[in-house]
């Protein structure tokens, strides 16, 4: 197993672990033995990970647990545990490391089979560590936010290490911006709130989304690179103090479809079967996450949408739902294939045509300029009087109220961020594209500027909400307004 090989391992033994282990305790006579041949199932995983990896290893690994499990039992009563053995990573790494060693005679691949067990131990150390981070507690960022600052901002810089900490690893070529010029003509620099990706506890925060009022919406990992897992929480930075607030207690294995919107944060996160939607207020001060959904969240490119004080989701089954308010009610829509969310409507397609709910009103009208058709699974953002998508290496762009249209060819953004859907933001002025490829950790994106019709082609995420542009530069991220016209 090469390094690359052994990281993903890795990161689906941390992410998926909880679920074994739960559809364990259905079919093994005891705790003691799901943990067992969780363990087992987990180790002959990875002793064949390359050739499992490109098919479903987590349907491996339940088939195995299965066929392992003395019999099949009515599952147990009463407190049983829901989470694995804290150290059932380790010993699965170790196992691993074991049985090659036994089988070449010699230690092939120690050395990157220790960073199973190096990333599994620091995650069960998370788990249960009753420190500042698996308390979520808010805590200040490393150095305050720079408001107002006159100083050019480092581009592609990547900050020293901390005296005794781990070298953070290097980011990937081309990670800084693109033309920094280009953007200070659409952003107010001057005004932009700065916070680094380097937390003070060593973890590395992950925009996922932005709030309309500027709340980062992300989680943390054990580094830079994402193959690495994540520590379950999820956090908002402020736009004001930059400090770091975890929205969910206990953390979930691995949240994501992260969502913001004014007065509400919302993701999908592994319930143990399946990942259920969870809520939050974005601005609040401790953990205030409660799950909303029941009938889960489908396993698509982006099911969670936000806006306002509601999330509209899509279900296993491809039905939609929407709950206002992270203590609402969920309802269900009669409407499917959602691909946005410009509170109060609801935008979908339905036999090729695109459409609007209205959350309020519940009726629903056809929206024009859409070329139908097979767009289902492309970028689409709406707001206001417009709506925008991607599709293949054209932006599209349609004034609802003017009722005209037009295209910006795409021809600055590299090909492997046009190769697979990635997410599009929209504000009141600019179009935000935000593409990462997680099995290289390259990322790219753009701004379009809906006055001056410019594009501006980054390589790093972009994020827009209402006046505000999120995007990063090196190791910091950059929240700052649109420029006023």
């Amino acid at each position: 197993m090469g390094e690359r090989e052994t990281i993903r391992f890795a990161d689906f033994v941390a992410s998926r672990a909880t679920a074994l282990y739960r559809h364990a305790l259905t079919v093994a006579p005891s705790p003691a033995e799901a943990a067992s041949v969780v363990q087992e199932a987990l180790v002959r995983t990875g002793m064949v990970w390359r050739a499992a990896s490109r098919n479903d290893p987590e349907l491996l690994a339940r088939s195995l647990i299965t066929r392992l499990a003395a019999a099949p039992v009515t599952p147990a009563e009463g407190n049983v545990d829901p989470w694995p053995p804290p150290d059932l990573h380790a010993r699965v790494a170790s196992e691993i490391s074991r049985r090659v060693r036994r089988q070449h005679g010699r230690v092939v691949v120690a050395a990157a089979l220790a960073a199973v067990g190096l990333a599994a131990l620091a995650l069960a150390a998370i788990r249960d560590d009753p420190g500042p981070v698996s308390r979520a507690q808010p805590s200040a960022t490393a150095s305050p936010p720079r408001s107002g600052a006159a100083s050019p901002p480092r581009s592609g810089a990547a900050s020293p290490p901390e005296p005794g900490a781990a070298s953070p690893q290097a980011p990937a070529a081309g990670v800084q911006s693109a033309a920094p010029e280009a953007l200070n003509r659409l952003v107010d620099r001057s005004r932009a709130v700065v916070f680094p990706m380097r937390q003070p506890d060593g973890l590395y925060f992950r925009a996922e989304a932005l709030s309309p009022n500027g709340i980062a919406v992300g989680r943390t990992g054990l580094d830079y690179d994402p193959y690495r897992a994540s520590d379950g929480l999820v956090w908002a930075v402020g736009p004001h103090t930059g400090r770091r607030v975890a929205l969910n207690r206990p953390p979930a294995w691995y949240p994501w479809g992260h969502a913001a919107g004014t007065d509400v944060a919302a993701w999908a996160e592994d319930s143990g079967d399946r990942f259920e939607l969870f809520c939050a207020d974005p601005a609040a001060p401790e953990p205030s996450a409660r799950q909303v959904s029941r009938t889960g969240v489908a396993k698509l490119e982006r099911p969670v949408h936000a806006g306002g004080d509601a999330v509209v989701w899509t279900d296993e089954s491809g039905s939609a739902h929407w709950v206002r308010g992270c203590g609402g009610t969920p309802r269900a829509l009669p409407i499917w294939d959602v691909l946005g969310l410009a509170y109060p409507e609801v935008f979908y397609t339905d036999s090729g045509r695109l459409r609007s709910w209205n959350l309020e009103s519940g009726q629903s009208s056809d929206v024009d300029g859409w070329p139908g058709g097979g767009r289902e699974a492309v970028p689409f953002a709406a707001g206001g009087s417009w709506i925008v998508w991607v599709d293949g290496s054209t932006l599209t762009v349609n004034d609802r109220r003017a009722g005209t249209r037009r295209t910006v060819p795409l021809s600055g953004l590299p090909h492997f961020a046009l190769a697979r859907p990635g997410r599009l933001t929209l504000g009141d002025r600019l179009v935000a594209y935000a593409f990462r490829e997680f099995e290289s950790s390259r990322e790219a994106g753009f701004v379009y500027d809906l006055a001056s019709a410019t594009l501006t082609v980054t390589a790093t995420e972009t994020f827009a909400a209402r006046d505000r542009l999120l995007w990063r530069e090196g190791t910091d991220y950059l929240v700052a307004p649109a420029k006023r016209l």
